[in-house]
């Protein structure tokens, strides 16, 4: 064999060593993908004692600073995803692991929800990339040996081509050189990821943090995440790991007016898909607006969530309807039927006390309880796996049956007209959600509204049994008649803060959901992008966490 043979052999081998190493890389990295094998490493590797936990000061600080503090938090969202609680003996442990812990209470700031979105970004790291092999020295080694293979495969080769003296075919020799120099431009692109990633930062920063470290590799540490930090700053990766601030819609009252003369409408329901239809097309995304930024809708649910040392994730409603003193009758029952029709009840309820609510000064609040029960509604229809128990997926088509009986004659100006029979028309409208963020149907919704609720004005809730129809007998427990029942019991309080009542009993249902979902479902929802659900969830354990470690340091021997 000639010389230039052997050196393409040794190439060849070479490039297979480098791609075997890949390979094994990709399926180590699915291994530990899973939740049961992150699980058996949190609990083997003691990630508890590693990771600072309570670290939620984040006042003032840039997105990147808040990446690193979210690298030190990330164990308490991994503690939630896997249901482990840090008891207070791992509290106390930290001051043995890092002495140079700052014991003192924990302050949450005002950038919490950027903190806990990257939280969820690495996990989403950790479940769907190859973070948990890539971001470890032996990660590190695979993908050092794949870059050397395939620089050594690529400089073997081209020592090849001259030794073979024009032997080789000249199209065969172009490929091969655009094949092997794309394979090392795309291995040194992973290598650099790897190096100048926040996990890479993360590390140096940890060993800048502990007084355990010698004063030479302190210096370098230092040195080298300012390196780093030089590097990602121009590029700004940590805003794209924020949440894309969007939340689902769906609405009963604008399902109900919906246009069933539509041509799409008509060929769905014949070909039986009717229910795939109304799901999909009549579903809406919020993204904030003038009056209601999705900031400030964060800030009214932060403001509405109960006191960390007292809240109760089974609550489901009751602890604020206790608080306003309106646990009774109706709205008692409301909250403790099954959950997925408790949901419908209060979706409804609180559509019919906002259409016909003043709402004057509070036309924020008033907006933000529209969004989450519209929100809930899209969880309820549109991904109920993100909802605890059986799903019911015939359940809201019941309801809206049930409300287009009552209202049998729908307004002219949204039936159907031979211009829905245009082909441009057609085609427009079958890929063109039309959500309740779509106002055109709001005098309707707002009429039928004031007629059910009207046609029970004369009826006082507090002799009715809920599962009764006093007009003929019973009734499915989930009609317009509960709903517009219990929306007079609310107006009947005769309180000015009515709405902040009904949009804490929201926030406190979407607790009850988040919690008692499979953590599963919050894992796959990561996959395409996270829904807010997921977001608070984290929220409350977060805030019970820190209160939790305040206890701890106000009353270390309680």
């Amino acid at each position: 064999m000639s010389s230039g043979g052997i050196l393409l052999l040794l190439a060849t081998i070479s490039l297979f060593v480098a791609g075997l190493v890949k390979y094994g890389e990709r399926i180590w990295a699915l291994k530990c993908g899973g939740m049961s094998s992150i699980r058996d490493r949190f609990n083997k590797w003691g990630d508890t004692g590693r990771v600072k936990p309570y670290r939620f000061v984040v006042e003032g600080k840039s997105e990147e600073e808040i990446l690193l503090e979210a690298h030190y938090s990330f164990a308490a969202c991994m503690c939630a995803f896997l249901d482990v609680t840090l008891e207070e003996a791992q509290i106390e442990g930290l001051r043995a692991i890092d002495p140079g812990y700052s014991f003192g209470e924990v302050v949450v700031g005002e950038d919490i929800y950027k903190l806990i979105e990257m939280e969820l970004s690495l996990m989403y790291d950790i479940l769907y990339t190859k973070a948990a092999v890539m971001h470890t020295w032996y990660g590190f080694c695979i993908h050092l040996t794949s870059l050397l293979g395939t620089a050594a495969a690529f400089l073997l080769f081209q020592l090849s081509i001259r030794g073979g003296r024009g032997d080789y075919n000249r199209a065969d020799v172009i490929i091969s050189y655009v094949l092997l120099v794309g394979a090392l431009v795309l291995e040194t692109i992973s290598v650099c990821r790897a190096v100048f990633s926040s996990w890479t930062c993360s590390f140096f920063h940890r060993n800048t943090q502990r007084d355990s470290t010698d004063s030479g590799t302190l210096a370098l540490a230092k040195w080298l995440l300012h390196v780093l930090v030089l590097v990602r700053r121009p590029v700004k990766p940590a805003s794209r790991r924020l949440w894309r601030d969007s939340l689902g819609q769906y609405n009963l009252l604008h399902l109900c007016y919906r246009d069933t003369t539509e041509p799409w409408s008509r060929l769905t329901t014949k070909m039986g898909l009717g229910e795939w239809w109304n799901r999909s097309h009549f579903q809406g995304t919020f993204s904030g607006t003038d009056s209601l930024p999705t900031s400030d809708l964060r800030n009214l649910v932060l403001q509405a969530l109960p006191p960390p040392e007292i809240a109760d994730l089974n609550s489901r409603g009751r602890m604020i309807l206790e608080k306003f003193e309106a646990y009774k009758d109706f709205a008692r029952w409301s909250v403790s039927i099954d959950f997925h029709q408790s949901i419908l009840v209060w979706h409804m309820a609180t559509d019919l006390f906002i259409e016909v609510y003043d709402a004057g000064h509070e036309s924020k609040l008033v907006e933000a309880t529209r969004v989450l029960s519209n929100y809930m509604m899209f969880l309820l229809i549109v991904k109920p796996d993100m909802l605890p128990g059986r799903a019911h997926h015939n359940l809201y088509l019941d309801v809206s049956n049930n409300f287009e009986a009552f209202w049998p004659v729908k307004d002219s100006t949204v039936m159907g007209s031979p211009r829905s029979w245009n082909l441009c028309h057609m085609i427009k409208e079958l890929f063109q959600h039309e959500g309740p963020t779509n106002f055109s149907r709001t005098p309707q919704r707002k009429k039928i509204a004031e007629k059910l609720f009207n046609s029970f004005e004369s009826y006082s809730t507090e002799s009715i049994d809920p599962g009764i129809d006093p007009r003929r007998g019973r009734f499915r427990m989930t009609g317009n008649s509960c709903a517009a029942l219990l929306a007079k019991e609310l107006r009947d309080l005769g309180r000015s803060d009515t709405l902040e009542l009904i949009f804490g009993v929201w926030v406190e249902v979407m607790i009850y959901a988040a919690e008692h979902c499979s953590r599963e479902s919050h894992a796959r929802q990561l996959s395409s992008g996270g829904e807010f659900i997921t977001i608070v969830w984290l929220l409350v354990h977060h805030l019970m966490q820190t209160a939790r470690y305040n206890k701890f340091v106000r009353n270390p021997h309680a």
